[in-house]
């Protein structure tokens, strides 16, 4: 037994060999293209899952940072009606407590018509 490409080769000539050797490398290149094409997929699949978790992630830290910054505004406005509080006539010599005080914190002391975005933060 000889092998099939020698023998067709011997009869056939160069013919045979360049369109063997043409049909070799081209189905050599689609199984190659197949193989690399999975990874590529497996590869864009988990990078959109990735975006996706980040861009969940991203949205809860900017509501966590909203109502951080609200917390903050309301103990500014608390802080800022402490001082206006002592500025009164008659109340010179008054000490300032600074304990926690969450229940003087109310949403009144805040304006509610400003959105708190993203823009109001970057200026």
């Amino acid at each position: 037994g000889q092998p099939i490409a020698a023998v067709l080769a011997h009869s056939h000539g160069t013919a045979f060999v360049m369109c063997y050797t043409a049909s070799y490398i081209f189905v050599s290149l689609g199984i190659y293209n197949v193989i690399l094409a999975v990874y590529v997929d497996i590869t864009m699949r988990a990078a959109k899952e990735s975006e996706a978790v980040t861009a969940e992630q991203h949205s809860r830290e900017s509501i966590r940072i909203a109502r951080t910054t609200r917390e903050l505004l309301k103990k500014f406005a608390a802080a800022y009606r402490m001082f206006s509080d002592m500025d009164e006539p008659g109340r010179s010599g008054a000490r300032i407590d600074f304990k926690p005080m969450e229940s003087s914190f109310t949403d009144e002391d805040i304006h509610e018509h400003i959105a708190i975005t993203k823009e109001l933060f970057l200026l």
